[in-house]
Order: structure tokens, then sequence, then C-alpha cells
């Protein structure tokens, strides 16, 4: 989505976060009691849910202290503290003095995606062998990007060409 400014869903959650995980979660809860139901007559594995993330996990991080990017970055606890360096590789300018970065928004719903699907695991697959599994689709050119902001765009193109 890399909203370009942080924005709130009508709950209070930062939106990137609102959308691309908590909707997900919702609805599998929404679709748990026919997926449990499905699990009668097959074998373990067979019933299966599916998350799509990212690569963003692998250099994305939860701000477990600050899920809504109220706190400005360099006084995160240094585990949450966003990888500057990438940042800054997309375009962001000081992204130590901001606290909301469209990346990192991006990326924190992406890892929960990823943290979902373990947590998902532990929980059904040994008791109700219902399979949660997360996957990076590939790169593609999307409408996601439409609100990158010129410079972000930029250093996208000029990454993707390298």
């Amino acid at each position: 989505m890399n909203l370009p400014t942080r924005m709130l869903s009508p709950e209070g959650i930062e939106l990137t976060f609102a959308t691309n995980h908590i909707g997900h979660y919702l609805l599998t809860c929404l679709l748990l009691p026919k997926l449990l139901a499905a699990t009668k007559y097959q074998p373990k594995g067979a019933v299966r849910i599916v998350n799509v993330s990212s690569l963003s996990p692998s250099i994305g991080k939860m701000r477990w202290s600050d899920i809504n990017f109220d706190k400005v970055n360099k006084t995160l606890p240094e585990e949450e503290e966003p990888i500057y360096d990438v940042h800054r590789r997309w375009g962001a300018i000081d992204p130590e003095e901001k606290a909301y970065l469209p990346l990192e928004g991006y990326n924190q719903s992406k890892v929960a995606n990823l943290l979902f699907s373990i947590g998902l695991n532990h929980r059904l697959y040994a008791k109700h062998g219902i399979l949660s599994l997360t996957l990076h689709p590939g790169t593609i050119q999307t409408e996601l990007g439409r609100n990158m902001t010129p410079e972000t765009l930029d250093a996208v193109m000029a990454m993707a060409q390298t």
C-alpha cells in the first residue's frame, strides 16, 4: 500500500496493518468453523490456510511497543528499530527522525501475516490437521505503489534495474 502518511482505520489501527493483517485475521476467524468442519474426512494437511505475505519478513520487524507508529523510530527499543539503510534506499530522508515510514508499515503487516501462520500451525495442525502456510507471490507491477512519492518510486525503479 505504501501510504505516504500514517493513517488510522475507524477502529484506530494503522491502516496498512488493519488492511493487510487484521482484515485477513478476521476473515480467517470467520471461516474457521467451516475449515474445522472440512477436516472431518480429510487427511492431515489437506485443509489449508494460505496467507499471502511478501519478502518483507526478511527485512521487516514488529514494533511490539508501538504497533501504530506513534513513536519516533530512534526512540524505539533497538530490536524494533527499522533497518534504516533499507529505508534510505527506498528514498526515505532521516528515517531515524520519523515515526512512520511507508515501507515499514507494509513490512510490519507482512511480518504479522507470517507470525499469524506460524501461530495457526501451532494451534491447528496437530489437533485438527489444518495446515497454515505463508507465501511470497513474486514481484509484479500493481497499483499498490500508486501512493508512492516520486522520490520513492524513483528509488524503487533504480533498485529494480540493478
